[in-house]
């Protein structure tokens, strides 16, 4: 597991391209070029079909719960998360769409999606900021909507969490969660994930029972740590999530600094993906860092090798 300090950021001024993975290999120099290739990328609005926040959103702030000590509320949201990670873990295969909007200072800061789909085995693709990062059958792919002349192809490493966690420097984003709930990791992982890069480890809270304004009724998990809270909806039929709400202020930030990421989910089971994971490089140069792909470096060429589909 990567240290909690390596894997925070700012997601105003520090975005990772390529689905959230860092490539620490490149040293120090490459950091900010890689932060603004991201910054640069457009935002891209929500889908005209996805389901409105209203729809969703539990009611009342976001903040720690008054029953913090009850062991027994505790309790109930473990078992719970061990549902929903047994739901994402065995589903034959899922799809998720995740929108996000973040504020900093209270200023909001651009929309952002994130595509999931996740196939049979290990095999999973990623979306984000224009770029693209999937597992097939153990081999790891990658690609950038800046440089659309290269890809990224390296030998994977047990699955695509633990390949970019020894090779790049691990998942900051919303990605994160997906696989470690896919992979079937502990019950900690997944609470590590779910903080979104808070700078210190938070633990469950509590459990409730809330319904929102349409009359759907959720299961809540809550999540507190020194630096904020989390609090996460949960589709009591189907164990998904469908909502969360993320609240953290940075180490040595001043004071009234704070960052707050409001996440819609819209995930689905399927006994199938409708569209399998496939890559095709064709006449693309292949690199094998981040950097290279990015094009901050001339990278290596490598004769294109093609990618067979495996859904």
């Amino acid at each position: 597991m990567m240290p909690r300090r390596f894997l925070c950021m700012l997601p105003a001024i520090s975005v990772i391209a390529l689905a959230g993975c860092r490539d620490d290999s490149a040293g120090p120099a490459d950091t900010p070029a890689a932060t603004q290739a991201a910054t640069e990328t457009p935002a891209k609005a929500a889908p005209a079909d996805a389901a409105p926040a209203d729809d969703i959103l539990a009611e009342g702030p976001i903040t720690p719960d008054a029953d913090t000590d009850d062991l027994f509320r505790v309790k109930d949201a473990e078992r719970l998360l061990d549902e929903v990670m047994r739901v994402y873990r065995d589903a034959p295969a899922f799809t998720d769409l995740v929108v996000q909007e973040s504020w900093l200072l209270n200023r909001e800061e651009d929309l952002r999606e994130y595509t999931v789909r996740a196939g049979k085995g290990k095999n999973i693709y990623l979306k984000q900021l224009e770029a693209e990062f999937m597992w097939i059958d153990g081999e790891v792919y990658g690609t950038a909507a800046k440089r659309p002349e290269r890809y990224l192809h390296v030998p994977g490493s047990g699955d695509l969490l633990q390949t970019c966690d020894e090779k790049f420097g691990g998942f900051v984003s919303p990605a994160r969660l997906h696989l470690v709930l896919r992979y079937g990791r502990s019950r900690e992982e997944i609470i590590d994930a779910m903080d979104l890069s808070a700078p210190d480890r938070s633990k469950i809270s509590s459990y409730r029972r809330k319904t929102n304004k349409q009359g759907r009724e959720l299961e809540v998990i809550s999540l507190i740590s020194a630096s904020g809270s989390a609090r996460y909806s949960i589709d009591p039929e189907t164990k998904l999530i469908v909502e969360a709400e993320v609240e953290w202020t940075p180490e040595t930030a001043p004071e009234g600094f704070v960052i707050t990421k409001h996440l819609v989910f819209h995930p689905e089971i399927h006994d199938e993906l409708p569209e399998p994971i496939a890559f095709e490089p064709g006449d693309r140069m292949r690199v094998m860092k981040i950097p290279h792909l990015l094009g901050r470096k001339a990278g290596p060429s490598t004769p294109p090798a093609t990618a067979p589909s495996t859904e």
